[in-house]
């Protein structure tokens, strides 16, 4: 064989690894059906991006298992411009997951919170990352029913620099969620002051 040739064939296996595992991949995705199917086929590293426009009426589902050393990461292609509206509402499911840049505004789920860290009530999420994320509810804009802007259901969570404003209806705007009884140590909510400045201009729009 031509030695030239088996060494362009040992780069060609080699240049996809890096240390040892496949390099994560950049996957763009336009609508749930999209991403859902992303999501099962991500691997450690991988990263999601949300198609920039408006979201109307979706459910959203990132069930998927990253590692500490390799999240998987779901973000808008433009902060800020991923809007998502109406009946929609986003499923964080899985492990070592973060989501990044959406702007949730004037989401109002028939059924369920906004953002809820599971899959159900039986598979709960952990190691999970909401950021530079906002969510807003302009005047006159909400319907008065109940509901949870931010659910965090399992252990180990962060959310953290995103902006909220505006809630009006009934229910707690964000709530850890106890199991057995243990205090809610390891999620860490932190204040939206420290919110990237899209997130505070757009929820002033």
């Amino acid at each position: 064989m031509n030695p030239s040739l088996a060494l362009a064939g040992l780069l060609a296996l080699c240049i996809p690894m890096i240390g040892g595992r496949l390099a994560a991949a950049e996957v763009a995705v336009a609508d749930a059906v999209q991403l859902r199917a992303a999501a099962a086929a991500a691997r450690p590293g991988d990263v999601l991006v949300m198609k920039d426009g408006t979201w109307t009426d979706v459910d959203l589902l990132l069930q998927a298992h990253g590692t500490a050393e390799a999240p998987i990461t779901l973000r808008a292609a433009t902060p800020g411009v991923v809007v998502i509206s109406g009946n929609s509402s986003l499923r964080i499911a899985g492990s070592h997951l973060t989501v990044e840049g959406l702007w949730f505004k004037d989401a109002l789920p028939t059924k369920g919170d906004v953002v809820s860290f599971r899959f159900d009530a039986k598979n709960l999420a952990s190691h999970c990352r909401l950021t530079q994320c906002a969510i807003t509810e302009s005047e006159g804009g909400g319907d008065g029913k109940e509901r949870k802007w931010v659910s965090l259901y399992g252990a180990y969570h962060k959310v953290d620099h995103c902006h909220f404003a505006g809630k009006t209806g009934k229910g707690t705007l964000m709530v850890v969620w106890l199991d057995g009884g243990e205090a809610p140590t390891s999620s860490r909510p932190t204040p939206s002051a420290s919110a990237s400045s899209w997130a505070r201009t757009a929820a002033r729009s």
